[in-house]
């Protein structure tokens, strides 16, 4: 105790909340590259299904990102910079297709039904709205008809099996992924002691 404070008021106090919130976000943002770059190596040398959606998952979360706001929230962190840097590198490789497809399949890997996505009107009947996606630095409105269009293409050009694809995606990602590994461990190290 702190003169009289339990360590839930220490704790739950705004100082503290203030004074861990960027080392604390810094740390999962970390991990949460540790865990994209270590599913990115394990595809790369042994497709595996369940690995294959928690890539989708990682790397669509990643595409919604934007660059200005990682900056805002972690300043001028050199591995924060390069990661940025390869963020955009891929935004640079990926077609918007591809984007649409990729947050498709991370909305199938993350949730039972995909019709929760759909606007109905009070007698149960659909009413046709765009949805809203964010990913290369910008948000688009599209239709139903405009995702399920770049879905389609994307799976026709891999013989509409979604295996083909997922081999595909992690071999023309993975060599700008896999380059997060070099500091990636050290600054995963040095975020952990901030909490020791």
């Amino acid at each position: 105790m702190v003169k009289g404070k339990t360590i839930e008021e220490i704790y739950y106090g705004k100082e503290y909340q203030v004074a861990s919130k960027i080392p604390t976000e810094r740390f999962l943002f970390i991990q949460w590259i540790l865990d994209f770059v270590c599913v990115t190596e394990a595809l790369s040398s042994n497709y595996d299904r369940w690995y294959q959606q928690l890539f989708y998952i990682k790397l669509a979360e990643l595409l919604k990102m934007k660059s200005e706001e990682i900056s805002q929230k972690f300043g001028k962190d050199k591995y924060i910079l390069k990661v940025t840097t390869c963020l955009n590198k891929i935004c640079d490789t990926l077609s918007d297709d591809e984007c649409i497809y990729i947050i498709y399949r991370r909305d199938s890997a993350a949730h039972p039904f995909q019709n929760g996505y759909d606007i109905f009107d009070t007698s149960g009947e659909k009413i046709k709205t765009e949805r809203v996606l964010t990913f290369k630095e910008k948000s688009r409105s599209l239709g139903r008809e405009d995702i399920d269009r770049a879905i389609d293409k994307i799976l026709e050009s891999s013989g509409n099996v979604d295996k083909n694809y997922d081999l595909e995606i992690v071999k023309k990602l993975s060599p700008s992924i896999l380059e997060l590994k070099e500091g990636l461990y050290e600054n995963y190290m040095n975020s952990i002691t901030f909490f020791e």
